[in-house]
């Protein structure tokens, strides 16, 4: 019975008649919420209220509101009975802000009764309101299964995001490895402490497409050359895109550039000598304009 455990850190400002009536609401909800529970064939453990919790009862003109968290719960939570008719706080809204700044409360769990049940109450206003909470965790429950998790194919999973890293997706040919190791390479590296990496200058025993996956998700930015329409490039700058990496895409002619990509800002360049000074002064600009 979640709102029967002994609280050893108990404050607030409502006086101790009225906690006791809110106390044997509570109660009777706790007893409600077990039997519905059992009828609808619903486990406890999904039930939040049924986790530790802290929780805080505010009373004002109309209402009684609950508020309750599992956040840093324990087998020893503290409880807050509010009196709010004296309008210290002015809302529920500001009640949920205040629990959550000054206690920590999160995701939190809300439901209310009417003031006038302090005066007495029925068990139909039990059940209904029980009924409803059971309801509501239901429907979350239902919510969470059809949320869609992200399971990737490769094997890695933890990174840390290396600040000095850039990545670049680009075909290995000329005129490409040109490209990188005379243009894209130098001007990367011009600034201080960066590191300039394509899959060939990485070296080990690993797939390589393993290898890509890790330095997508460690590096600051990612660079993609789209020019001929790679599709192991155009594979690459997909899984940059859904782990939500910074791109900055370049191409020789924007016939290159794909549907879904041609809303997004592209360099694009000639390969001439005055060309790639274009392009590696526009990578350093757009670099700027990122990380700045």
């Amino acid at each position: 019975m979640p709102f029967k455990v002994f609280a050893s850190n108990r404050g607030g400002n409502l006086d101790q008649n009225e906690i006791t009536k809110v106390e044997n609401i509570l109660y009777s909800f706790d007893e409600r919420i077990v039997h519905i529970a059992q009828e609808r064939s619903f486990s406890l453990k999904n039930v939040r209220l049924y986790q530790p919790i802290h929780y805080a009862v505010v009373v004002s003109q109309l209402f009684v509101e609950v508020f309750a968290s599992n956040k840093n719960a324990s087998a020893f939570p503290y409880v807050r009975f509010i009196d709010n008719r004296p309008n210290f706080i002015s809302n529920a809204t500001d009640v949920k802000n205040q629990l959550e700044e000054v206690f920590g409360f999160d995701d939190i769990i809300h439901f209310m009764f009417p003031t006038n049940w302090l005066n007495g109450f029925n068990d139909d206003n039990i059940f209904e309101l029980a009924n409803n909470y059971i309801q509501s965790e239901i429907n979350r429950i239902d919510k969470m299964n059809k949320i869609v998790k992200i399971n990737p194919i490769f094997k890695g999973r933890d990174f840390f995001k290396n600040d000095n890293l850039y990545f670049v997706l680009s075909p290995f040919k000329d005129p490409f490895n040109i490209i990188f190791n005379d243009h894209i390479k130098p001007t990367i590296e011009q600034i201080p402490n960066s590191i300039c990496l394509r899959a060939d200058n990485i070296y080990g025993n690993k797939p390589i497409i393993e290898d890509i996956w890790k330095s997508i998700n460690e590096a600051k930015i990612i660079i993609a050359e789209l020019t001929d329409r790679n599709p192991n490039v155009f594979y690459e700058v997909g899984v940059a895109h859904t782990v939500g990496k910074e791109v900055i895409l370049i191409t020789q002619s924007m016939d290159d550039v794909p549907f879904d990509l041609k809303h997004l800002r592209c360099i694009v360049y000639e390969y001439t000598p005055r060309g790639c000074k274009m392009l590696e002064d526009n990578l350093t600009n757009t670099i700027r304009q990122i990380i700045q």
